[in-house]
């Protein structure tokens, strides 16, 4: 009819100034700041694409050292543990063999671990004799050496030196409703510990000479 077009195209390019049958409408994504067309949900592909993947729109936060050292151990230590969950009868049983087939090296091993160790084996005994008989609290390690620095090295009744065969004592015994903590320890020697037993300190010392 007119410009080599038909009635029906021409009024369609006069309406809207083309020939497409469906106009949709450019809209920009919703996201503050972005300009780009939208593609589904009202939002860009990148917006899109980061709220599948993250379930939020926002830039993903960037990681100090400290905390990509930390969540990466983290990751590790849950690989790990789920290793040895999985393996764990399997590993135990291995030890257990391995120990039985090298029994004088592990004897060796342990010897030479405790002589090097005492100050810790004798925490862990003092430990393990509070809780058979009932005592609570615990000794952290490293504790006892920091009471012998403490004590100079003396027994606290005679001032004796004591080497390394001292005994820790509880200065209110668990007997008498003493606690198994850092407070309520000292170091004496072996003739000290053994005549003091379970006394009240105040009843040992007027013994001893030292209280009226």
């Amino acid at each position: 009819m007119a410009r080599g077009m038909c009635g029906m195209h021409y009024k369609r390019m006069a309406a809207r100034g083309t020939l497409d049958k469906f106009i949709t409408p450019v809209t920009p994504c919703s996201v503050k700041g972005c300009e780009k067309p939208s593609k589904a949900r009202a939002l860009c592909a990148t917006h899109i694409t980061r709220f599948y993947r993250s379930g939020s729109t926002e830039f993903p936060r960037r990681y100090t050292e400290e905390e990509r050292r930390a969540r990466r151990k983290a990751s590790q230590k849950r690989v790990w543990k789920n290793y040895y969950n999985k393996r764990w009868p399997e590993l135990r049983a291995n030890v257990r063999e391995w120990k039985r087939s090298n029994a004088p090296k592990v004897s060796a091993n342990n010897r030479q671990w405790r002589e090097s160790n005492r100050d810790v084996v004798r925490t862990h005994q003092a430990n393990r004799g509070a809780r058979e008989r009932n005592g609570a609290g615990r000794l952290p390690r490293g504790f006892i050496p920091k009471l012998f620095a403490l004590q100079k090295g003396r027994c606290v009744v005679c001032r004796t030196k004591l080497g390394n065969g001292y005994h820790i004592d509880h200065i209110l015994p668990l007997a008498r409703g003493g606690q198994h903590q850092g407070d309520n320890i000292q170091l004496l020697c072996a003739a000290c510990n053994l005549s003091k037993h379970a006394k009240h300190p105040v009843e040992f010392m007027q013994q001893r000479g030292f209280l009226l």
